[in-house]
């Protein structure tokens, strides 16, 4: 019962904190962070990038190790960076090169307690900043993509998980499952652990969904809806889902296989109950955004828990169809 309420606070807090974040980007650096827009070439080039890791992590354990050191390095002083930045907004008499120096300064020293300690608390700090972070930088502008993504990435853990054992190639074991050992042996912060390796959650079951998750949370933004707290309980009730089928089978689960059709499901009976399925499925969110953005009154609350004031009623009316 421990890990459960571990395990839902602690992706409850990531993926609320990521949502905060958006707003931020989306507020500062709209050009930028459009940039970074999911495109549906992604729903084919994340699968099979992700496919290529897990094989390779798989025949090249020791070697991998050393690629995936390499990768959360840089990968993890950029997202450390980015996620600072709001934070230093609180420290505005600082100049802005003073302010970059101690967000690389904090980004590396955070790393490098990583590399030298290598212990689960580190590893799992490391991975919480790279799933907030990218979560709150990557832009998607319509609803489709995750949607299909997530629709893919449901049948790709399926198959490492379950199918893989049935290739002989892989010597009748799960990849997925060989892949997730190897990285919990190495404390590669590729997933959260708890309970000392005992349970653990891998990063792409919290950000695949978490991006599905952030553009709920933009949704409301515009309109007085409710799909973000919808969504955010489907995904604490697949991830009960799935913690209840580990424990009675006593062996790996695809996350994602519960994730997917928790979020979906309430997502889409909300869409249909409040009327607003034309809306949600025609909506760009790129479009909304550059309508109001930049505002000359626009300012960011000293409170991180209050929205900016982009989106208030006198600025925006938007009429559901």
């Amino acid at each position: 019962m421990l890990e459960l309420i571990q395990l839902i606070t602690l992706t409850v807090i990531i993926h609320y904190l990521s949502c905060k974040f958006k707003v931020y980007f989306i507020h500062w650096h709209l050009d930028t962070i459009s940039q970074s827009k999911l495109q549906w070439k992604h729903v084919i080039i994340i699968p099979f990038i992700g496919s290529l890791f897990l094989i390779f992590v798989f025949f090249y354990p020791s070697t991998a190790k050393y690629f995936i050191y390499a990768s959360v390095f840089f990968s993890a002083i950029s997202c450390f960076y980015l996620i600072l930045q709001p934070i230093f907004d609180y420290a505005p008499l600082l100049s802005s090169k003073v302010r970059i120096c101690l967000s690389l300064l904090i980004s590396l020293t955070i790393i490098f307690i990583y590399l030298l300690t290598q212990t689960r608390w580190s590893s799992n700090v490391i991975a919480i900043g790279i799933a907030v972070a990218i979560q709150s930088f990557l832009f998607v502008d319509k609803i489709h993509i995750p949607l299909v993504l997530l629709s893919v990435m449901f049948f790709y853990d399926i198959f490492w998980v379950f199918g893989s054992v049935n290739v002989s190639l892989f010597g009748g074991k799960s990849v997925m499952v060989e892949a997730a050992k190897t990285a919990t042996s190495l404390r590669l912060p590729l997933l959260i652990e708890f309970i000392d390796g005992k349970f653990l959650i891998g990063l792409g079951d919290i950000i695949l969904p978490g991006i599905f998750i952030n553009y709920a949370y933009c949704i409301d933004l515009f309109y007085k809806t409710k799909y973000f707290i919808s969504t955010l309980l489907g995904y604490c009730f697949g991830l009960i889902l799935t913690l209840f089928v580990l424990w009675n089978f006593k062996v790996g689960q695809p996350a994602l296989l519960y994730l997917v059709p928790s979020m979906f499901v309430p997502f889409l009976i909300y869409a249909y109950h409040s009327k607003t399925i034309k809306t949600i499925f025609s909506l760009s969110l790129t479009s909304k955004f550059n309508e109001i953005i930049p505002l000359p009154e626009l300012t960011l609350t000293s409170d991180f828990s209050h929205e900016p004031p982009i989106l208030s009623e006198q600025q925006l009316t938007i009429q559901l169809e």
